[in-house]
């Protein structure tokens, strides 16, 4: 069996932007610490209170940078061009 987890990084008025992606990638740390398999990052727009991941492209560059085993992906990703998504996406893939 695997284990993984789902983010949208909703934000509540009392909290910070910059506290919340702290959390975000602070919980996916311990993810990997932990043993989980997978986190997957859905792209919102215009909805604190159910997102302000906007770019989940980049937390996962930044997650990347700090875990060793746990797979990163996208849940759900917003882009106009599948050619410019591919172009930002294969450099990075394992």
């Amino acid at each position: 069996m695997r284990f993984g987890f789902f983010d949208q990084l909703p934000c509540a008025d009392a909290d910070s932007e910059r506290q919340r992606y702290q959390d975000l990638i602070a919980q996916i740390e311990l993810g990997d610490a932990l043993g989980f398999d997978t986190v997957w990052l859905g792209e919102l727009h215009f909805s604190r209170a159910f997102s302000i991941l906007a770019d989940p492209l980049m937390v996962l560059a930044a997650a990347a940078q700090r875990t060793t085993r746990i797979r990163l992906g996208t849940a759900v990703t917003l882009k106009q061009s599948m050619t410019l998504f591919a172009r930002e996406v294969l450099p990075h893939c394992r």
